[in-house]
């Protein structure tokens, strides 16, 4: 079963996990709409899902925050399971998280993000990707994704991965992205990224 949320407004959320929209083990697709100056305590400003799927599809978020991962969107899942976090036709800008992932969180998760923007968004601190953020095995697939003025305090000002991660990125684009400390655009830690037309 398919729970669905077509053409809605979410304006400043607030709580613990995903002001706007948390998915616990659910499989929910998100529709034409808007997630506007969300924040978490901890995980997930705009949206906390964890051992399901999010479906977003023509959605704009933004001015997301949290106080730990994942300004934006926080995303946990089984690893080699179905693909826990979906984007299609997205944006996300100015979004920030007090640790890693300011735009987005991934952990023992698969993503895909298709015509996505990530704009202006940034992860305190020594904290790593300014925009995505992927440990314990995640793996992330872009296409055509384009990361701008992106910051981290730590590592990676776009992306960074750790160890057994994957990133997969075709047709995309890293400017004016940057980090306190190494990658500007992009830092893997025994990681893996493979892609062509960057």
């Amino acid at each position: 079963i398919v729970a669905e949320l077509i053409g809605f407004t979410i304006l400043a959320g607030s709580t613990n996990n995903g002001s706007g929209i948390s998915n616990q083990f659910g499989n929910l697709r998100v529709e034409n709409c808007e997630l506007i100056g969300g924040n978490a305590a901890f995980r997930g400003g705009l949206c906390h899902s964890s051992g399901g799927q999010l479906h977003l599809v023509d959605c704009d978020l933004s001015l997301g925050t949290a106080g730990l991962e994942g300004g934006a969107i926080w995303a946990s899942g089984s690893i080699g399971g179905a693909t826990e976090l979906i984007m299609q036709n997205c944006s996300l800008e100015s979004c920030s998280a007090g640790g890693s992932g300011g735009a987005i969180y991934l952990t023992s998760c698969d993503a895909l993000l298709e015509n996505v923007s990530i704009s202006a968004c940034s992860a305190g601190g020594t904290s790593n990707g300014g925009g995505i953020a992927q440990y314990l095995g995640a793996s992330v697939e872009l296409s055509g994704v384009a990361f701008t003025d992106c910051q981290a305090g730590g590592d990676g000002g776009a992306c960074f991965a750790d160890t057994s991660s994957l990133i997969t990125w075709n047709d995309g684009s890293a400017e004016g992205c940057s980090a306190g400390d190494r990658g500007g655009a992009v830092y893997l830690e025994w990681a893996t990224v493979v892609g062509s037309g960057l």
